[in-house]
């Protein structure tokens, strides 16, 4: 059985135009597959610590995001997470939303690292 799902660069396209409009910048770090490459969100907040989400597809909840950084972060911590994700899968999306606060203006739930 399979899932609806949006393509990937549908979805950044739309959610890029949602953080801009909320004040937000937002850049395209790393463009991965446009159908089906998973997307990770780079959330850069005022202080310049980072956090880094990667979208999760769950047969039941649906998309999902998993915090792999376990709140905010330090970049070089960051950047290591990102070479090690690129690292097991080329395909994948790294988009930066540059907002004060560190939103993400994500409408799906985020959960922890090692949940689920």
């Amino acid at each position: 059985m399979s899932v609806n799902r949006v393509k990937s660069a549908i979805f950044i396209a739309a959610h890029r135009r949602a953080c801009e409009a909320n004040g937000a910048f937002v850049t395209i770090a790393r463009q991965g597959d446009g159908d089906a490459g998973l997307v990770m969100i780079r959330a850069i907040n005022r202080e310049g610590q980072e956090r880094l989400l990667i979208e999760t597809n769950h047969f039941i909840k649906g998309r999902l995001w998993r915090d792999l950084s376990d709140g905010f972060k330090a970049a070089e911590e960051i950047r290591q997470l990102v070479d090690r994700q690129i690292g097991f899968d080329s395909d994948l999306w790294l988009v930066d939303i540059e907002d004060p606060e560190g939103r993400t203006f994500l409408s799906e739930p985020i959960i922890a690292k090692d949940a689920i």
